[in-house]
Formats: structure tokens, sequence, C-alpha cells
């Protein structure tokens, strides 16, 4: 630990793509359909705007410090998680036919998630643009390093008292 990042302030862990809720609730929405043939309808209140629009992680310091770099992407990482949680489901035996469409098995439905999670693995992110509700841009740019997001330059007045 003391070799990589004992004491070298915040690291940030993550892909560098912005992904917002209502994309994750999305991908969420396809799986279920395409695996489970079970539709969902998603519901969202844009008049109550809460909290953060959306983060990226700036992955320079894990990079650097740790030599740590993100291998599995949002779709990947749902679909993985998902199946996962119909696993879990299966050994506890909480899993019940009316979470499943017509004629869909549990089996079925984790092997359609594991395929799912094998076609979307990839290498870099897709995007470095995410869009919320009116349009709002969250993020432009991936981001190189947190100078670079700040136009190239910073400078602190610091004095002591």
């Amino acid at each position: 630990i003391r070799q990589h990042g004992m004491n070298e302030g915040v690291i940030q862990i993550g892909t560098g793509e912005a992904t917002t809720l209502h994309k994750a609730a999305e991908i969420i929405t396809e799986l279920t359909l395409k695996c489970l043939k079970k539709e969902v309808v998603m519901e969202s209140n844009s008049s109550r705007m809460e909290g953060d629009s959306g983060r990226v992680a700036v992955r320079d310091r894990a990079q650097q410090i740790m030599h740590w770099e993100a291998g599995i992407f949002i779709e990947e990482g749902l679909a993985r998680l998902y199946d996962w949680i119909l696993e879990d489901m299966q050994i506890r035996g909480s899993d019940k036919p009316w979470m499943f469409g017509e004629s869909v098995k549990l089996e079925d439905a984790r092997a359609c998630l594991q395929a799912e999670a094998k076609r979307a693995k990839r290498d870099q992110p897709e995007s470095s643009v995410a869009q919320v509700s009116e349009g709002k841009t969250v993020w432009q740019a991936r981001p190189t390093s947190l100078l670079s997001q700040l136009g190239g330059s910073f400078s602190c007045n610091h004095s002591k008292t």
C-alpha cells in the first residue's frame, strides 16, 4: 500500500465516462426486456432535480500512483451485476415466476445476461458527453487532468496568518 497510494491524498477511481442515473436505468430496463422478457416502465420527475447532475472520476492519480485503470464499463457491469443478483436469488430460493416474462426460465435469463455482458465488453469509454433532462450537458470532454479541466493552469494565493 505504501508504494501505491498511502498518504498520497485523494485518488479517484472510475472509468472517466460520464454516467447518469437515467442512463443506468435505461440499461437495466433494456436488459430486463431482452433477458427476462419483462417490461419495466421508467418514471422520473425532472421538476424535482436534486443533487449533482453527474460526476466523472478524474483517473490521472489512480493511473500514475497505483497503475490502476477501470476494466469494466457500465453496460458490462450492470449485466454482470444483474446476473449475480439472479444467481443469488436462485441460491436463496427467492426467485419467483412473476419476476420473469412468460416462458422465461431463470437459467435462460442468466445465460442472456452473461451473453450481454460479453457483448458489452470494451476497452475504452464510448462517449465523454452525458446529457440529463432538458438537454443539459454534464460533461463536455473526457478529463485528462484536473488542470486541463480548469483551463490548463491553476494558481492559489495562500497566506499564513
